[in-house]
């Protein structure tokens, strides 16, 4: 079985593909890349894993986590980008023990492969993320952001964002966007700056985490930023 590194969440990855190049034709290997693992802690307690993977010869891909199959689907228009099905319609899990999974993946000349991706153990309940505000202000292109108070088990705290695929009508998988600065010696409130957002409509939630575990906020907000960096609602 081959391994493939257990990327830390949070990190930006650039898109490489080793021992390949785009136009690669090699039946006998198949080329694939993970970008952030992480599970998500859905809003009945349960857990869901979520993956993204990056592959120009991948013709199908399954994910094998604690007895439960999972199924990459292709975003739409978008040959070399893979992502879980939408998390509400994927099984949910009790909890998650920590160690490595596995990914069976087959290129599209009929080779399949097993790697292996890592997670961390997903058992511990983070609580309810009690906003008092979340909103996106046109004049000054900031999300403010406004907790009641902690979030119960929660370590950090993160903008999550879903972003417009270039040339596509697809949405990229929820990922963190920015830490934010939510304590008590800040009375619980951040803003994030928008300014210099590539043009498109995007998705935003607000994400407590523990180790590589999220829980969105329920509340969502969509920004639509115009050519010329403005944004509006």
């Amino acid at each position: 079985m081959r391994t493939l590194v257990n990327l830390r969440l949070w990190t930006i990855i650039a898109i490489l593909f080793v021992g390949m190049s785009a136009c690669s034709k090699d039946e006998d290997s198949v080329n694939v890349y993970v970008q952030n693992p992480y599970i998500i802690q859905n809003s009945d307690g349960t857990f869901t894993p979520q993956v993204r993977l990056f592959s120009y010869d991948l013709a199908s891909a399954t994910l094998n986590v604690a007895g439960q199959r999972y199924n990459f689907k292709t975003l739409e228009n978008s040959y070399f980008i893979w992502e879980l099905e939408d998390p509400m319609f994927l099984p949910k899990l009790d909890s998650i023990p920590e160690g490595y999974y596995a990914l069976t993946a087959t290129n599209k000349g009929g080779k399949s492969e097993i790697f292996s991706v890592g997670f961390p153990e997903a058992k511990k309940k983070m609580g309810d993320i009690e906003l008092l505000q979340f909103e996106y202000a046109v004049d000054s292109n900031k999300i403010y952001v406004e907790l009641a108070d902690s979030v119960q088990n929660a370590t950090d705290y993160y903008l999550m964002i879903k972003e417009p695929i270039p040339n596509t009508s697809s949405y990229a998988m929820w990922v963190p966007s920015v830490k934010l600065n939510l304590n008590k010696e800040s009375n619980w409130r951040s803003e994030v700056s928008l300014e210099g957002a590539s043009a498109g409509t995007y998705y935003f939630a607000v994400g407590a985490n523990y180790g590589s575990v999220i829980k969105f906020s329920t509340a969502t907000i969509t920004v639509t930023i115009q050519e010329t960096s403005t944004g509006t609602n």
